[in-house]
């Protein structure tokens, strides 16, 4: 959400009646559209930065701009954040004026960001080496971005679907879990997370 507004993105083409291609706002009162919306795919991911809206997903195109499964909505107008990615993008985590993103890419306009990634306002790049399976959460504070997905390895190190960046290299939190992260959140030092585990550090959860 960003202030009074409710964002939601997915695969639809309506709200309320109204015509909202993967993409609408709710003010409290009723829907509106964000221009012309995601127009060949859906939303899987969405950020609030200031005033402009972040999505990211499996598309092309939003708002008649070629955006590349990521795009941002200034109140009036869609534009692309560099060349957009090779792939979808499943997870967006914003930190003071970084902007991080995941999901199954590989790739930003030739530059090898495997499932991970940083925004600096020009240009995308990777954090280290990334990771080796599909991102499907992150959460970012103090310049800490914590990631969670499919994968087992991150920067090369052991970890299992879930790992730390500490602006400068990837770690394990524990020994991970034993099934897909989904959703993390950090709040104060604590990291929380939720997917389609049973165990987390060896402990039934």
């Amino acid at each position: 959400s960003g202030g009074t507004n409710l964002f939601a993105s997915g695969v639809f083409t309506s709200a309320g009646g109204l015509s909202a291609h993967g993409i609408a706002r709710w003010d409290g009162i009723r829907w509106s559209n964000l221009g012309s919306g995601i127009e060949d795919g859906g939303g899987r991911a969405i950020g609030i930065s200031g005033d402009s809206v972040l999505v990211g997903g499996n598309f092309v195109t939003t708002g008649g701009v070629l955006t590349y499964n990521i795009a941002r909505w200034d109140g009036s107008r869609w534009f692309g954040l560099g060349n957009g990615f090779n792939n979808g993008v499943y997870a967006i985590a914003l930190d003071g004026t970084n902007i991080y993103t995941g999901g199954q890419f590989t790739g930003a306009a030739g530059v090898p960001v495997n499932r991970v990634a940083s925004w600096n306002g020009q240009s995308w790049s990777p954090l280290g080496e990334g990771l080796d399976g599909d991102v499907l959460a992150l959460a970012a504070d103090g310049g800490e971005v914590f990631a969670g997905g499919s994968f087992a390895n991150a920067g090369g190190v052991s970890a299992r679907r879930v790992a730390r960046w500490n602006g400068v290299r990837w770690s394990a939190l524990g020994a991970g879990v034993d099934g897909v992260v989904r959703a993390l959140a950090v709040r104060g030092g604590q990291v929380y997370a939720g997917g389609d585990f049973i165990q987390a550090g060896g402990i039934t959860v």
